[in-house]
């Protein structure tokens, strides 16, 4: 979900609210879509969840975070898979 991925992000999102600023206001918005997908579905439903590693930006989502992020979907005890990946921020130009 790039939404998610945007708001997790301190490079994005520049919200002055309680979905902004510090990582737990930032994890916010997702786990509060993943809560209510929960209530939806079946344990035995398979729920996966790709989530940024690391954006290599500083300021960005870095290691630290990713993992504080993952222990809090382990709580939520319904994700069967999370999906790490890497985010680049920068447009690269070519000459």
């Amino acid at each position: 979900m790039q939404l998610t991925s945007s708001v997790l992000s301190p490079l994005s999102n520049k919200r002055k609210d309680k979905y902004g600023g510090n990582l737990e206001n930032r994890m916010r918005f997702p786990l509060e879509i993943l809560d209510s997908i929960k209530s939806e579905i079946t344990k035995e439903f398979p729920l996966g969840v790709r989530i940024t590693g690391i954006e290599w930006e500083n300021n960005g989502i870095d290691e630290n975070e990713a993992a504080i992020f993952a222990k809090e979907l382990e709580k939520l005890d319904v994700i069967m898979f999370v999906y790490l990946a890497e985010e680049i921020h920068q447009i690269l130009k070519y000459q």
